[in-house]
C-alpha cells in the first residue's frame, strides 16, 4: 500500500481556498481535490504556524475565519512551527537566495515556508507566488530543486493528480493519445 501524500501549503493556497480568488480552472481544481483528498484522510496537509499570522482575522468574514479555522484543526492537517531547524533552514535558503548573481530574491516569510516544507519532508510544496502575470524575482516558483544545492523539493502551482502515469510528466506536458491506454 503506498503512502498518502504530504502536500505543503504556501498561505496564498489557503488565501485562494478561502475566498475562492478568481484563478486558472486548473488551479481551484488541484486545490479543491487536494481538500477532497484531506478531508477523506488520503493526504496529509502541511503548513507553518506562520499561515496564522498572514491570514488576519481582519481579512475574513466570520463564516470564512470559521473554514480556515476548522480546516486547520483537522487531524491531517500539520501546522509545524518555527524551530532552530526550520530557522536555520530559512537562514540559509535567503542567504543563498539574496538575489545576487540573478538569483531570485526571497523573502523571509517565504524563506520559512520553503523551510518548513523542506523540514517537514513533503511531497511537494504548493504556491501561487509566481503563478500570476505579476512576475518577481521573489517568486517562490521559480525556485528550482535541489534548493540550495542540497534539498530536495518540488515546488509548483496546485494541480489536479490525474494518476501516477500524469504526475511523472513534466509539468505542462500532455501524453500522447496512445499512451493513455
Amino acid at each position: 500500500m503506498s503512502k498518502s501524500p504530504k502536500i505543503y501549503w504556501d498561505t496564498c493556497v489557503f488565501i485562494a481556498l478561502i475566498d475562492m480568488e478568481k484563478r486558472k480552472t486548473s488551479v481551484l481544481d488541484g486545490i479543491n481535490a487536494c481538500i477532497d483528498r484531506v478531508e477523506a484522510g488520503e493526504a496529509t496537509l502541511v503548513t507553518s504556524t506562520i499561515t496564522r499570522i498572514e491570514i488576519t482575522k481582519t481579512k475574513l468574514d466570520p463564516k470564512k475565519e470559521k473554514r480556515f479555522v476548522g480546516l486547520l484543526s483537522r487531524r491531517n492537517v500539520v501546522e509545524r512551527n518555527v524551530d532552530i531547524r526550520v530557522a536555520d533552514i530559512a537562514r540559509e535558503i535567503r542567504y543563498t537566495y539574496s538575489g545576487e548573481n540573478d538569483d531570485p530574491k526571497i523573502k523571509t516569510p517565504d524563506a520559512v515556508h520553503a523551510a518548513t516544507a523542506i523540514a517537514s519532508e513533503v511531497d511537494s510544496m504548493w504556491t501561487l507566488d509566481g503563478a500570476g502575470d505579476r512576475l518577481r524575482p521573489s517568486d517562490l516558483l521559480s525556485l528550482k530543486s535541489p534548493i540550495c544545492g542540497k534539498w530536495n523539493l518540488q515546488i509548483e502551482e496546485p494541480f489536479e493528480a490525474q494518476g501516477t502515469l500524469f504526475r511523472a510528466l513534466p509539468s505542462g506536458q500532455e501524453p500522447d493519445a496512445d499512451e493513455e491506454e
